[in-house]
């Protein structure tokens, strides 16, 4: 059985590929653990200096986390916290290739990259309301950081995914390029990257993220927010989200 992450390294720049393009290429648990091994490994490395992440094939970096893994209890959404946790603490700076649609938790991962580049026809969303779910605070967090509140709003209310263009125009992304020089465009920019001081590079990763993670919250806060996130999860209106999901309808919603 074919791995369903992918890891190749030319020079000093390691590519990691999520492998799992019958799910478009979604998440699941057995991914993020593969994820957080490589990162360490990875990161063990002196001699890298650069991560690129994209997706298998031309349709999707990353289709969110896999339907029916969520679980009810939350352990999805700590999991894959932790997992991301990994990449954003990593001293390499991480290029985001998006070769395909880029929605729900796969945004969010993309988010967790310090550099996202994309096709001009990508498209982007984040979808918890669709399926019945509050998602993360964190996630959350960084989409407004991204975004600003007001957009992160819209693009949470309505679940609607947006153009690649749209998506460069609210900050969501870095650069917007035909398709077939996404991959040469990365490759430059990993090279450039890759010449400067890696001592530079990782210290200022290490600043910016300090200022970005800074948890203003109290444990009172945290608290009620994850009991919020465990009420959409156990709620009637998310067993219904899942089950449209799967039989390709559209969910019926009663607030329950």
């Amino acid at each position: 059985m074919e791995e369903k992450v992918k890891v190749s390294v030319s020079g000093s720049i390691a590519t990691i590929t999520i492998n799992n393009p019958s799910k478009r290429n979604a998440l699941d648990f057995d991914i993020l653990k593969q994820l957080r091994k490589i990162f360490d490994k990875l990161e063990a490395d002196p001699g890298l200096r650069v991560v690129v992440m994209r997706g298998e094939g031309e349709k999707a970096f990353c289709a969110g986390f896999s339907i029916d893994r969520i679980d009810t209890d939350g352990a999805a959404q700590n999991f894959l916290e932790e997992t991301f946790s990994h990449i954003r603490k990593s001293r390499l700076p991480v290029i985001a290739m998006h070769n395909g649609i880029v929605v729900g938790a796969g945004l969010d991962l993309s988010l967790n990259c310090d550099i996202r580049v994309a096709a001009d026809d990508v498209r982007y969303g984040i979808t918890p309301a669709k399926i019945g779910v509050v998602y993360h605070r964190e996630g959350i967090k960084r989409l407004a950081e991204a975004v600003g509140v007001t957009v992160a709003k819209e693009l949470l209310y309505t679940g609607k995914l947006i153009s690649a263009k749209r998506a460069l125009e609210i900050g969501l992304v870095n650069l917007v390029v035909a398709r077939d020089e996404l991959e040469s465009t990365v490759e430059g920019m990993a090279a450039e990257i890759c010449e400067n001081a890696p001592l530079s590079v990782s210290g200022t990763k290490k600043i910016l993220n300090a200022i970005l993670d800074f948890d203003p919250f109290t444990e009172e806060q945290s608290n009620y927010f994850e009991r919020l996130s465990l009420e959409a999860f156990r709620s009637r209106d998310h067993a219904e989200g899942q089950k449209a999901f799967l039989e390709k309808r559209k969910p019926v919603f009663q607030g329950i």
